[in-house]
């Protein structure tokens, strides 16, 4: 920083040179630094050459920087951190919520007065009115008492909290999707199962009446192949037609 300073004032000294005055001192160059490097402005010495007004045009430039710099630097270590500030706003709202309980014990007790005192037909004395100021001065506290409480809520609540509540409400969205779809499908299932509860004694009918005529295809066909066996076996032994008490007793499944 000094050699920044005394860089600049040296260019200052030297950039104001001319032939009638020379070189200003380098205290007037420093008194001139100053100015333009506060961002006062010049005071009573002003740069005579475009080049001093070069420094001090750069001068003032950095002098703005620096003091955003140092302003920056210095809030940030003044500032609370997240935990302090939670501590903060707890220790805050503790107290005000006292402040609140007490005033709402003072609106019950000058309510209870004020309706004694009606009871004793005061209600135009002196006190009757006290009471009654005060009542409403309760009445404005606690409605001034929840206000802070508001804001203090609200300054409370920062990145790091509003990216908890949309991870919060993400996981909530998520749940309820996976909640209708179960219950879309549950329905989905009911409605089929409905379906075929109604229709299952047509199609049992369906089913026993094709079964039957399966059973009873397949019991004509073999009974036409034993009794194609019998014939032929007949006629080998020589008889033109077969007995019917040698054939095959056949059951009939379709009765």
């Amino acid at each position: 920083m000094e050699n920044t300073e005394s860089r600049s004032c040296w260019s200052l000294r030297a950039c104001d040179f001319n032939s009638v005055n020379e070189h200003i001192s380098i205290l007037d160059a420093v008194w001139l630094f100053i100015g333009p490097f506060t961002t006062v402005g010049y005071g009573d010495l002003t740069p005579a050459t475009y080049c001093g007004r070069g420094v001090a045009a750069i001068a003032s430039t950095i002098g703005i920087l620096v003091a955003a710099l140092l302003t920056a630097v210095v809030a940030e270590k003044l500032a609370l951190s997240r935990w302090e500030k939670y501590v903060h706003n707890f220790v805050l709202n503790s107290e005000l919520a006292k402040q609140r309980t007490h005033q709402a014990a003072n609106v019950l007790i000058y309510a209870w007065k004020m309706w004694y005192l009606k009871k004793m037909n005061e209600k135009r004395s002196t006190r009757y009115i006290t009471v009654q100021r005060k009542f409403f001065e309760s009445i404005y506290i606690i409605k001034q008492i929840k206000e802070k409480q508001r804001k203090l809520t609200d300054n409370c609540v920062g990145l790091a909290e509003l990216m908890l509540i949309h991870r919060e409400t993400s996981i909530t969205i998520d749940e309820t999707v996976k909640q209708m779809s179960t219950m879309k499908s549950t329905r989905r299932n009911f409605h089929d199962c409905s379906k075929s509860t109604t229709a299952s004694p047509i199609l049992s009918r369906r089913m026993l009446k094709s079964t039957a005529k399966r059973i009873y295809s397949i019991q004509t066909s073999s009974k036409s192949l034993r009794m194609n066996e019998s014939m032929i076996s007949y006629r080998d032994n020589g008889n033109d037609q077969p007995d019917e008490s040698s054939t095959p007793m056949d059951y009939d499944l379709t009765q």
